[in-house]
């Protein structure tokens, strides 16, 4: 049996099933992953990256100093190499040598290597000397390997800062003299890092160890473009405690203070890093009555702000904050301060910022809360404030283990009971489980440990640790009652609300470090800190004068609306709308002089009813993607195809992304967003399994029963809900056997050929001889929970695995979905991927400004610059999924997500909208539901199934073709739809419309 990581343990742990097979089933040698064919699964380009087993930092650390490591000594002397001067490199058209010792590193992939002669062996710090290279949001990541391998798990992503501040300060007003935010700029300069943890788990930078001798460095690629400078091996910070002055002189003392606005920073690491709306009548700047950002906010950890002041003589100043720590409940959000870019105590690392609904003001004090002084000589200086997760990492390491071991011992018991829910039935756990108790009285031991150590370090009841008690009472009662394990263990990591699903929801809580900062105070000794705090009449006179102006305020106006103004309704959230009206004011408005008011559209029938009354608005953004042929059919819309510059605008998008929005040759929308189905899989779990990501179905149905066998499932979304199937769901099983929705121009039924009886048999089969779980609720959770490792999503499960899994950070990952081979050797990948649209109301009277708007709109630099505004403003669980083809590259996407995504969007298929078109969806339903569920009469089979969905289609089809005047009485064909036909895949710069 081959060694094991620890995380290669936990991996295997997951898959477990003593009553079925044994551990050395698993015959994995974790160098050697995934080359194994499970099932006769063919290679694909898609295969899983290996399990390495390597340790995380802290536990690397740890054996070092248990070794006898220590860092080595400050004057032990720095090991410098140019960046030019590499050994190897892996390809050297990637690489330019741009002088002075310069390596212009255009690329995010490929690597470079260094050899360093060390003499002091010992721990030290790697210092990377940088320049960005390109303006992009996404973060400059790179891996590390040390004589070839990575010395721990952290090595693998490594963030080099981008450096960005507002463009402007003041910022701008919009018509309701609220604030605008301003634009983030990217500032470039020489940068100087000492390599640190991501995430802000870790205060200190990152030890490596070195022994006396020649090492080779290699630092690969993963994102973004760099210009390397240096690369530098550096003996690690000295950090004292705080040592109060002796005999300390304030006779020059007059109580001078600089109070600088923290909204305005001089640089920060993120453009999510973003100035804030704070209400309270104490917070400076204050106006009453409009929006001003006047504050900064940012919660992750490894992020930072920073602000440069300057001290009027040499002496020790205090340091201190009005801030506010208000969403953390209970518990204090942590900073390290750096004063010119050294922590100058240990007092100021992970320096805890309390919680309290309320403003506050405080200095940084020590452990006896007096004021910790700093020395500073007369001039500029620098403060730097950076998210630090550290005081958390304990517990988030302790929640991982045990969600980890929950969900082993929920497939196990799943497993070894055959996953029968029988009361009336016994099972001896103790003989086949025979440590199923210990195990959850040890994790229920092990959060409540967590929470008191939490308890600790906030000083009283940690509100966001909550979550830990009642799982730790919950394993309590499971284990209290082990005969009712086997009725129960879903508990544990596979039902929603389980214990593994709280746990990591409370993960989201913990891992997060929220803070608001309103002003930073640089001072005298004997200074005097301003108010935290307004007072109560003050408060009560501005809650009562913003009561009565509520009255007067229209609540779905995002821009002031006038008989000039370009009106625009989104049928988005009051944040997405409120972004797109500061961009086009930023933007838009000031390059073509058109002026724009958005509204916020709560419902889409609005749409109808607005035009049924004569007062449609110019434009609407975030339509749904079936509305704008609804529309288009009663004469609504205009056709985007009268532009002159329309197949210049087009060009931007997909051609499969335009069919929804198409009638009677017409084109009555553009995409603004973009879905996509791809393959998702458990990283850790299929790799346990040595398992290939499937290419095609027949490969899906091959690794079926290896799945199964274990407690496990393959999913698709057609189990998605027990109501009607959307058509989305259900059509790529038609489209990838190369048949049609529809025949005759749009004018009949597609179900009726072979090709479209083979999908529609496929998909069926999939449940009734391949057991495919019916109905998945939520696949996240399924995913999440392990009990389905794989399956078939979309964009919805991207942003939720990104946004509430931090414990599968690095454990899941996305590939093309399975298809179908064709003739040609391809396989055929076929799947919709219309979201929203912009559509322009043919009632407007302002069309070609309209039509300007539009073409700003979805350009590639506006695309990207509201993408990523709006992920820098909520995460990436709001990641803008656009649908211009070049914009997608400049979202912060990995490059396998990136690769994944395009490669499957050259199989985009939309569904073509007719009158009556929606009678598809419902009867493909309705066949899949009679050839696998069953009625009273029994189960039909496929081809009957399909053969009555037929028919009902094309009754209903041709009663909205002679109500829309399409055919006659006699069904003869009066005007073409004229649906477009894809038959090929398409890339960029390639022609397969006809």
């Amino acid at each position: 049996m081959a060694r094991f990581g620890a995380t290669a343990v936990a991996v295997v742990a997951l898959a477990i099933a003593p009553a079925a097979w044994s551990l050395t089933s698993l015959t994995a040698d974790w160098s050697l992953a995934g080359t194994a064919i499970a099932a006769g699964v063919e290679a694909s380009r898609y295969d899983v990256l290996p399990v390495t087993g390597v340790h995380p930092y802290s536990t690397a650390l740890q054996r070092w100093h248990s070794s006898g490591q220590r860092d080595v000594p400050q004057d032990a002397g720095e090991i410098h190499v140019a960046a030019t001067d590499y050994s190897a490199i892996s390809d050297a058209a990637a690489f330019v040598k741009a002088g002075f010792g310069s390596l212009d590193w255009g690329g995010s992939t490929g690597w470079v290597e260094y050899e360093v002669q060390v003499d002091t062996p010992g721990l030290y710090c790697l210092r990377i000397d940088y320049t960005p290279k390109d303006d992009g949001i996404a973060d400059i990541e790179r891996a590390i390997r040390v004589d070839g391998s990575f010395p721990f798990e952290e090595a693998r992503r490594l963030i080099l800062d981008r450096r960005w501040r507002n463009e402007r300060y003041p910022f701008d007003r919009d018509e309701f003299n609220n604030e605008i935010r301003a634009r983030q700029e990217q500032v470039f300069q020489r940068e100087s890092k000492l390599l640190d943890d991501a995430n802000g788990r870790h205060s200190e930078p990152f030890r490596w160890y070195f022994d006396a001798g020649r090492h080779t460095i290699r630092i690969e690629g993963l994102r973004s473009g760099v210009i390397l400078h240096r690369i530098s091996l550096v003996a690690p910070p000295v950090i004292s405690p705080y040592v109060a002055p002796g005999d300390l002189d304030v006779s020059h003392a007059s109580g001078w203070m600089v109070s600088i606005e923290a909204e305005n920073p001089s640089s920060k690491s993120h453009s999510s890093v973003m100035a804030a709306a704070g209400g309270d009548p104490i917070v400076s700047p204050r106006e009453d009555g409009v929006t001003l950002y006047n504050t900064l906010s940012w919660k992750k950890g490894g992020e930072w702000a920073e602000w440069s002041f300057e001290v009027p003589r040499d002496g020790y100043y205090q340091i201190g904050f009005r801030f506010r720590q208000n969403i953390k409940q209970g518990m204090p959000a942590h900073r390290t301060i750096l004063i010119d870019g050294k922590v100058p105590f240990e007092e100021f690392m992970a320096y805890p910022f309390r919680y309290d609904y309320e403003w506050q003001s405080s200095w940084v004090t020590n452990s006896e809360g007096r004021p910790c002084l700093v020395w500073l000589s007369a001039g500029r200086h620098v403060i730097r404030l950076v998210a630090d997760n550290s005081p958390m990492r304990p517990t988030l390491d302790a929640i991982v283990n045990v969600i980890t071991d929950l969900r082993d011992l929920s497939l196990t018991i799943k497993m070894a009971t055959g996953g029968t829910v029988d009361r009336y039935r016994d099972w001896d756990l103790e003989q086949q489980i025979p440590d199923a108790e210990s195990r959850l009285r040890s994790s229920a031991r092990r959060l409540r440990d967590e929470y008191d150590r939490l308890l600790q370090l906030a000083g009283h009841t940690p509100d966001s640790a909550a979550p830990l008690l009642v799982c730790a009472a919950q394993l309590d009662d499971l284990a209290d009652r082990m005969d009712l394990l086997p009725l129960r263990y879903r508990q544990l990591s596979l039902d929603g609300g389980s214990v593994a699903e709280v746990l990591g929801n409370a993960m989201i809580a913990l891992q997060e470090e929220p803070l608001q900062i309103d002003q930073v105070y640089i001072a005298d000794p004997e200074a005097q800190l301003p108010p935290a705090r307004s007072s109560l009449l003050t408060r009560l006179w501005v809650t009562i004068s913003n009561f009565i102006r509520s009255f007067g305020r229209d609540y779905d106006a995002v821009g002031k609306g006038d008989e000039d103004a370009l009106t625009i309704w989104v049928g988005r959230g009051r944040d997405y709308v409120s972004l797109m009206q500061q961009l086009t004011d930023r933007d838009f408005t000031p390059r073509t002089g058109i002026r724009v008011a958005f509204s916020v559209m709560p419902r889409e029938d609005q749409l109808i009813l607005a035009n049924s009354a004569g007062e449609p608005p110019d434009l609407a953004t975030g339509v749904y993607f079936p509305t704008p042929v609804t529309l288009a059919s009663r004469n609504a819309l205009v056709d985007l195809t009268t532009f002159d510059d329309y197949e210049e605008v087009v060009s931007r998008f997909h051609p499969g992304a335009l069919v929804s929005y198409q009638y009677l040759g017409g084109v009555y929308a553009l995409p603004e967003t973009q879905n996509f189905w791809v393959l998702f899989y458990r990283r850790d779990i299929i790799e346990a399994l040595e398992i290939r990501l499937p290419d095609t179905w027949d490969d899906v149905v091959s690794i079926l029963p290896l799945l199964q066998q274990r407690g496990m499932n393959f999913y698709i979304p057609v189990s998605a809900g027990t109501g009607v199937k959307s058509i989305v769901v259900t059509a790529p099983f038609i489209l990838q056997e190369g048949a049609e929705l529809y025949q005759n121009g749009g004018l009949r039924s597609g179900l009726s050929t072979p090709e479209a009886l083979r999908g529609f048999r496929r998909m069926v089969e999939l449940y009734t001889t391949y057991s495919i779980d019916q109905f998945v609720a939520v696949v996240f959770q399924n995913l999440r929970s392990g009990d389905i490792p794989i399956g078939v999503s979309d964009y919805l499960t991207y942003t939720q695995l990104k946004a509430a899994a931090p414990e599968l950070e690095g454990l899941w990952g996305i590939a093309p979905m399975p298809g179908v081979v064709r003739e040609d050797g391809q396989v055929a990948r076929w799947a919709p991927g219309a979201s929203h649209a912009a559509i322009m109301f043919r009632a407007s009277e302002r069309q070609e400004q309209a039509w300007e708007w539009l073409k700003w709109w979805t350009s590639a630099e506006t695309q990207a610059t509201y993408g990523n505004e709006v992920e820098a403003l909520f995460g990436p669980g709001y990641r803008w999924n656009t649908a211009n083809l070049e914009a997608i590259a400049q979202i912060p996407w990995t490059e396998e997500e990136l690769r994944a995504i395009r490669d499957q969007w050259k199989w985009l298929k939309d569904i073509p909208q007719v009158p009556g078109g929606y009678m598809l969806e419902r009867e493909l339903s309705f066949a899949w539901n009679r050839a696998v569920i069953g009625t009273a009469s029994g189960i039909q089979n496929p081809r009957q199934a399909l053969e009555e969905a037929d028919r009902n289609i094309s009754r209903e089809l041709l009663r909205k073709q002679l109500e829309f005047g399409l055919v006659d009485e006699q069904g003869n064909p009066l005007r073409r739809l004229e649906l477009p036909l894809i038959t090929e895949p398409w890339d960029v710069g390639q022609e397969d419309v006809r």
